[in-house]
């Protein structure tokens, strides 16, 4: 601790004003060092509504290396029996700006070595909520998966796996080609943050 407040003394001191890093903020070095990550920050920074919501849970930020885009995928994660929050949701970024959201729900199941597992049930009504998307969430995995209409009319299904234990994650894209006879698929990699940090 000394030693921090010798650092902050010399740094105001020195008449520099003292800044200090926003603890939201993703690390965009090595692997995340992306256009992805950058926008991310800036959202982070502006404290950007959606972005701060997501990321109060326990939440996975996944960066695409190849674009800018990103996914957060928020849930509560269970630890005891009587904390069952039935919802995940999932924002997608492209460019900055939020281009699609989904919600899952579900329940969280005890496990008999303890730990709780997330598994899609039957959504009650809701005027707030459409529940399109689909979770599961393991104490090894996240994944979160719905379908879309595409610009050819035919369904595209999409998902996203998340490994929890390095970060890393794949996207994968999937529609039937013009005459329906054979599948077409698009994949993206990329790795992700997790919050709370």
């Amino acid at each position: 601790m000394l030693p921090l407040l010798l650092w902050v003394a010399l740094q105001s001191s020195s008449g520099q004003p003292v800044q200090f890093a926003n603890p939201l903020r993703a690390d965009c070095t090595g692997e995340r060092n992306t256009q992805s990550c950058k926008s991310f920050n800036e959202l982070v920074e502006a404290k950007d509504d959606s972005v701060l919501k997501s990321i109060n849970d326990d939440s996975y930020v996944c960066f695409r290396s190849e674009a800018d885009v990103f996914s957060i995928i928020s849930f509560h994660q269970a630890t005891s029996d009587k904390f069952n929050f039935p919802m995940v949701s999932y924002h997608l970024f492209k460019d900055g700006n939020i281009d699609d959201f989904k919600a899952a729900y579900g329940k969280w199941k005890k496990q008999t070595d303890g730990s709780f597992v997330f598994e899609e049930a039957k959504a009650p009504p809701s005027k707030e909520i459409t529940f399109k998307g689909h979770a599961t969430i393991t104490d090894d995995e996240v994944t979160f998966r719905y379908s879309f209409e595409n610009l050819n009319s035919k369904t595209t299904d999409y998902g996203i796996q998340i490994r929890r234990s390095t970060l890393r994650f794949t996207e994968r894209y999937e529609a039937p080609d013009s005459k329906d006879k054979t599948f077409t698929s698009d994949s993206y990699t990329g790795h992700c943050v997790a919050y709370p940090k």
